[in-house]
This record gives C-alpha cells, structure tokens and sequence, in this order.
C-alpha cells in the first residue's frame, strides 16, 4: 500500500528499525582488494612479466638445478613449463606455493602481475593492483552493482538501463578500477541497455562483501567504507543511485520530494524484513545532512517462484528527501542525469519556490 508509514506499524523512531532488520555487517573493509586477497582461490589464473619469471627460473636453478626436479621435489603439475616457456597463465593458487617455497617476496609478485583472470580465459590485462573502490569512480562502480546492476550466483557482474550513457559510464568507471578488461559482453534486450562483465571482476568485488544473488533475496548492505566516506565520494554514490533507484514525486502522499526505494523479499510467515539498501542509504543520507522521511512501506505483494511454487512476500521499503532547502541542495549537489527526472525535480523546485513566495506577499 503506497504511503504505508513505518510507524503505522507502532514502530515510529529511528532506533526501532532494528526490529524489522536483520542487520549483518560488512567485512570491515577499506576499499582495498589485494592480490593476497586470492591466495587461496584455485580459480583465479595469473600472469606476470617476462622478468619476473626469469626470476623464478633463476631461483629455481639455484635450489633444484632444473624445472624438472622442482616439479618432482614439490609434487607440482606440469603447467609451470607453459607458464615460465609459452605465456601460458597459471593458478595463483599453485604460483603463491611455489614463490613462497622459494622465497620470493609476494610484493615483487603483486607489481609483476600482468594479467589476472579465470580458467574460463576473460580477465583483465595490465590490472591496477591493489584495486582501489575508495575513490569517485569505485563508489560509482559499487552503487552501480547495487542499483541497477548484479551480482549472479556464478559471480558474473552486470549492468542493466534504457540509457546507454548510463551504462558507457558504469564501463568506464570499471576501467578505471581494474585495468584493461577482457570478455565484455553488450547487447540490448526489450529496450534495455545490458552489459556483462567477466567473473574475474565479480570474484573481486565479492571481496568488499557484495553477496552473489538477487538482491531481493540476499538483502545486502552498503560497504562501511562507502558509509564512512568523504562527503564527495557519497555524492557521486548518490548520483548513481538517483539515476537507478531515485525517482521524483509530484503526488501525495509526499508531493514534491524524492523516493528511493528497494524491496526484498521473504517466506510469507515470516515478520517484514527491512531492506538494508534502504536503511543503510537512509544513514549515508542523513550524513550529508538532508531532511527525510521515516523510512515507510510503499509497497506489499506476494510473488509466486514458478519452479518451486513456492510463494514469498515482497516489501518495498522507501524514504523521501523533501523540503525546498534539501531539495534545492539535492538538485545542485546530485540532480538526475536522466532528463525527464531532471526536468521533473526542477519543475518540483520552482513550485515550491513560487509559493513560498506567494505566501510571503500575502503578508
């Protein structure tokens, strides 16, 4: 029911929220995904310099005289012939034991990296390790995978809009982060914009605690380092969530003002759950000191799984930014970049603004 407030439920104060959340928290990240970060994946495959394996080889020489008796000696495979002779990728997994059987230094490791992927062959060529998310185009990227986007099961990121700037900006911002990257699929369906990229990159972001799955479903939670952000990295947070899940509002019951709202969903006996979207993005809002609303249910509805018939409950869980000075603000810090909300927002504004004035003149 559209304008169902949270505290019709009797649950009126911010400190109450707790009670309809079930509130996991982040890793305790700082934006930071490092190469030691995947130690112990099997699945991730490297490739370093030319120089680097010269290294290997001349340590390997030093102690076991040939490749041969090292591979003997530590029980390896034989793809250390094609990783250090053919250009061949290897498990980062087996490459990590056999440096530190060595003695090689890891950080010598993490700067010879050229390539970084997944036995699947896409990955990112030349990667800008450590990768750095605490920066405007990370916060973009995260808010991006938030909004509109993904996380699959199988750790396949996408993005998905009608606008193709949109998604050429969520591209760049990638690129930005991680370097060359491999594999990018694009295409367009029923109207929408859809980009792919390879798993490599969802492996990476899975580190800062994005969980794989629908989001409804796995209900995540902004990363603290998000949270706890400078007031210029949030904006440009809160440019991309405006663009995915904000929208402005000219009817009641909160006329003039701007929605954000996600919705999860749940077996239909349990009590409403929270979306901690909602929440978490209600606290980063209230950072940047603007005027909200409660957060309230603006929606309810029961969803039927068609291969299990089994049935959940949905929620939709929403807070206004409202007042002409939040607004005023909201338009000239954030705005919309698609037109038909901008022009929306703006003809909001103007409103408010004229009937200030008129009031004014009545006195």
């Amino acid at each position: 029911v559209r304008g169902n407030k949270l505290n019709s439920s009797g649950i009126n104060k911010h400190k109450d929220y707790k009670t309809l959340c079930y509130i996991k928290l982040m890793p305790q990240k700082d934006g930071n995904v490092h190469l030691l970060d995947f130690i112990q994946d099997e699945f991730i495959t490297v490739n370093t310099t030319k120089k680097f394996k010269k290294l290997i080889l001349k340590f390997i020489k030093r102690k076991y005289k040939t490749v041969y008796q090292f591979n003997k000696v530590l029980g390896k495979s034989g793809n250390l012939y094609d990783f250090l002779f053919n250009e061949k990728s290897m498990s980062i997994n087996l490459l990590h034991s056999i440096l530190k059987d060595l003695k090689i230094s890891l950080r010598k490791f993490e700067q010879s990296i050229i390539f970084i992927g997944t036995k699947t062959g896409y990955g990112i060529r030349n990667p800008k390790l450590p990768f750095n998310f605490n920066n405007r185009e990370g916060f973009r990227f995260i808010a991006a995978i938030l909004g509109d986007g993904a996380l699959s099961k199988k750790f396949v990121p996408s993005y998905v809009n009608s606008y193709r700037f949109l998604v050429e900006g969520v591209k760049r911002a990638a690129f930005h982060i991680f370097g060359d990257v491999d594999g990018i699929q694009q295409f367009i369906h029923d109207g929408f914009h859809i980009v792919n990229f390879p798993v490599i990159m969802g492996r990476i972001i899975f580190k800062l605690g994005i969980p794989r799955g629908t989001k409804t479903i796995t209900n995540p939670h902004i990363p603290s380092f998000i949270l706890n952000g400078s007031r210029v990295k949030k904006i440009e947070f809160l440019k991309q969530v405006s663009d995915d899940e904000g929208s402005p509002q000219i009817n009641a019951p909160y006329s003039y003002s701007v929605r954000f709202q996600f919705s999860v969903y749940q077996k239909i006996k349990l009590p409403p759950l929270m979306s901690n979207l909602t929440y978490d993005l209600h606290q980063l809002v209230h950072t940047l000191n603007y005027n909200t609303t409660e957060i309230y249910k603006a929606c309810e509805y029961n969803l039927e799984k068609m291969a299990t018939r089994r049935v959940y409950k949905g929620y939709g869980w929403a807070f206004n930014i409202q007042g002409k000075k939040s607004l005023t603000k909201f338009y000239e810090e954030i705005g919309f970049s698609i037109p038909s909300r901008h022009d929306k927002l703006l003809k909001g504004i103007t409103y408010l603004k004229r009937n200030q004035l008129g009031k004014k003149r009545m006195y």
